[in-house]
């Protein structure tokens, strides 16, 4: 009988979540089963879920259903098993094709048409897809939800979710979206995102009050469309992608305002996840980079106008060019914006959804990616050498434990920084202290 320590289901199949997370947490496991028809016709899906599988050092295979069903009793003892299937219906073929399943944990299922929320704010359903996983269930197979392997397990039956916050939630119809699929932006939001994007991209021209980073405008741009929960989700993923990225010199790096304000749109109007969402969203960042680069050229034409008054002294004259720059810059990306949101909203999205299976999961690919680049390009920056041993630290802590609430972590870090920096306060005021009285005693000494 074959050794299949677990069975998954998760829209994605393999991605970091199940490559990596799961793959440690299950003891012993080197070898994960992709059965699904799709994906074993897919050579790029195929290539890109190898890459993820080989970085925890278990080997991959890809099957379809039936292929599945007619080998899995040909694995090795030492081949210890992980399965994974896109669907319930899948596993349940599976099932009642003689895969020996035991344990069925239910991941990743994402919102469409007719799906709710079930249990977990990850897993939608629809009755379908619950009569499925009963049957599962009636053939003595542990049918669970578990997003991750420090979650707790939820019956996909019930709703463990606080009742009274999920009644409210949907009510007020804003930190809660039952149904993002095919999502319309109106007119209303389209107006109201170009108000907002032209009160960001004035903040960001002057950068007073860092409105136009990507969690700002994400933020923000979640509640006029009703969703606050995507726009932070959406604003998180896109600031970790800009949180190393600076404009030193001549260099304008892709626009972190599009960036954020994208990724929400994209993830409302198309129903994707915020990490496909921030790949799609990268050729919008780059037309937020040319009209920066645009503007600021054309702006530079007003220069003469600003040296005669300056010579003349007239300070209305300045400001009035000034102010006029401004408007100009900020109008500019408004305008953009309302076309890139509403105006082009049904061109946008039928583009995005003739896109393939495999293309859509390497801009999800290339999504998750990009915080880790910022995150890298972060450290580059601040990362000093007396600190490395801290950040060692908090990596070897989160492995040994497989921690998935980084609270009492980020705490600890906290307490570490106090004492740091009040250490470095006192070292601070020795020093200067240490200074003056050197002063002193060198003009003493001096006859000065």
């Amino acid at each position: 009988m074959p050794d299949i320590l677990m069975t998954r289901i998760d829209n994605r199949l393999v991605h970091g979540q199940v490559g990596v997370a799961w793959t440690t947490a299950l003891p012993g496991v080197n070898l994960i089963v992709v059965a699904d028809d799709l994906a074993a016709a897919d050579p790029l899906q195929q290539s890109l879920m190898t890459a993820t599988a080989k970085s925890s050092g278990c080997g991959i295979r890809f099957f379809t259903l039936d292929k599945t069903i007619a080998v899995i009793h040909k694995a090795s003892a030492s081949q210890h098993i992980f399965l994974v299937v896109r669907n319930p219906q899948s596993a349940r073929k599976l099932v009642e094709g003689g895969v020996p399943i035991d344990k069925l944990c239910i991941g990743n299922m994402h919102v469409g048409p007719g799906k709710e929320v079930t249990g977990d704010v990850h897993v939608y359903m629809d009755e379908k897809d619950k009569e499925d996983l009963r049957a599962i269930r009636a053939k003595g197979v542990d049918v669970y939800i578990q997003i991750a392997p420090g979650d707790h397990k939820l019956d996909f039956d019930k709703y463990p979710m606080v009742p009274a916050l999920q009644a409210v939630c949907r009510a007020k119809n804003i930190f809660y979206k039952e149904e993002r699929t095919s999502m319309q932006i109106t007119l209303v939001q389209g107006l109201l995102i170009a108000l907002l994007v032209f009160i960001c991209a004035i903040d960001k021209h002057m950068e007073t009050f860092m409105w136009f980073r990507p969690l700002v405008v994400a933020f923000f741009t979640g509640i006029i469309l009703g969703d606050v929960q995507l726009g932070m989700q959406a604003g998180a993923v896109a600031e970790l992608s800009y949180l190393g990225l600076l404009t030193v010199g001549g260099t304008v790096p892709p626009d972190p305002l599009f960036a954020g304000l994208m990724t929400t749109v994209l993830a409302y109007t198309t129903g994707c996840d915020v990490n496909t969402a921030l790949g799609l969203a990268v050729p919008f960042a780059l037309i937020g980079q040319w009209i920066n680069t645009g503007t600021n050229t054309f702006y530079a034409g007003f220069l003469p106008k600003v040296d005669k008054c300056a010579a003349a002294g007239d300070e209305k004259g300045i400001a009035k060019v000034m102010y006029t720059g401004w408007i100009l810059y900020a109008a500019m990306f408004a305008l953009a914006a309302f076309l890139s949101t509403y105006a082009l909203q049904s061109g946008i999205s039928a583009f995005v959804a003739a896109f393939p299976e495999w293309l859509v999961h390497g801009f999800e690919v290339a999504g998750g990616l990009m915080p880790a680049v910022g995150l890298a390009l972060l450290l580059v920056v601040m990362l000093k050498k007396e600190n490395a041993a801290y950040l060692l630290a908090g990596f070897v802590i989160m492995v040994i434990t497989n921690c998935q609430n980084i609270l009492p972590i980020a705490v600890i870090a906290g307490c570490i920084a106090y004492v740091n920096f009040t250490r470095d306060l006192e070292t601070a005021k020795l020093t200067a202290a240490s200074a003056a009285t050197a002063a002193q005693e060198g003009d003493f000494e001096d006859g000065i």
